[in-house]
């Protein structure tokens, strides 16, 4: 499979489409992040979305995040990134875990 190289930046940054799962640590990178914190919901992460893109980022993963957020659920997704140092985040899935906004 052969990717075309390109930037866009826009904060958020969406990637999708096949292959995106692979890409996201390149990106992440291209834009600086070195400990990122993936953020995502107990079914996407058991359908087993997530490991490519935690793989590629060497990243933690957050998956406290149900389909309508509660705030002590964000809290917890902002003490872990505080905790970590991060400096970026990415939403795996749909919905839900991409409107979390730590």
């Amino acid at each position: 499979m052969e990717f075309r190289e390109f930037r866009k930046f826009v904060t958020p940054e969406i990637l999708h489409g096949t292959g995106a799962r692979q890409l996201a640590g390149r990106y992440a990178r291209n834009i600086g992040a070195v400990r990122v914190l993936v953020v995502s919901d107990p079914d996407v992460a058991a359908a087993g979305w997530t490991e490519e893109v935690v793989r590629s980022l060497e990243a933690q993963l957050f998956t406290a995040v149900t389909q309508n957020q509660r705030t002590t659920e964000v809290a917890q997704g902002i003490e872990l990134c505080l905790e970590r140092e991060c400096d970026a985040i990415v939403g795996v899935g749909g919905g839900s875990p991409c409107r979390v906004h730590l």
